[in-house]
Parts: structure tokens; sequence; C-alpha cells
């Protein structure tokens, strides 16, 4: 299966093939819990579900949620994961240490609390 490995330790992705299996997707992101994060589009990101409990790097694709540790973007179609379809190059894939991602966090909690104050 056609997946976009994101590494945010070493703030890298690549596309890779891999197979379709809880197992790989455990080895791959180094975790015993996996959660899937929508991207749209029939693309989700799989991470570990515990990954924010002592992580130092995280990352986010397309200005989405923050997420910590490594993902693996994977198509979905009738809730079975699929071959990617998106180019690597057409991807904002941004990457934070700690810092940067409380930084990031607390910047995109003061525009959503403008955005209702101005409502």
């Amino acid at each position: 299966m056609r997946a976009i490995y994101i590494d945010s330790k070493k703030k890298t992705a690549e596309v890779i093939d891999t197979p379709d299996n809880l197992q790989n997707y455990r080895r791959l992101l180094d975790c015993s819990m996996i959660d899937f994060v929508t991207l749209g589009n029939g693309h989700d990101v799989i991470i570990d579900d515990e990954g924010v409990f002592g992580a130092e790097s995280f990352f986010c694709v397309n200005n989405s949620v923050l997420m910590a540790g490594n993902g693996l973007i994977v198509g979905i179609y009738e809730d079975r994961c699929v071959d990617c379809t998106l180019n690597l190059e057409d991807l904002q894939i941004r990457y934070f240490d700690r810092s940067e991602a409380l930084a990031e966090l607390q910047y995109r909690e003061s525009i959503d609390n403008h955005s209702t104050t101005i409502e």
C-alpha cells in the first residue's frame, strides 16, 4: 500500500510502500495503540494514540491539528486503509519541537478566542 511516512524527529516525509495491517502500523510508529486523524478528501493520518505523553516532536499537515510523534498518511475508503493518492510535494507539513508546539497551540487558541469575540 502506498503511504506517506512522516518522521517528526528527523523532520522528514517520504512515500513508502507498506503492508496494510495493524502490526505494521505499530512497528512503523513504534507504538502499541494507534488512532486516525482525518485530513479530508479520503485521507487520514495514522498516529500513536499515546504519542503526546512525553513527546518531544510534533507535526501538522495542511494546518491540521498538531500531532505528536510520527505519522502515516493513508487513503481511506469504506473504513479501510487504501493507497494514499496525495502527492508529497502538494502537502504542507510543518514540524515543531515541544516549545514550538506549545507556542503554536497558544497562537491558535488566541485566534479562536478572537474569532469568538468578534461574532
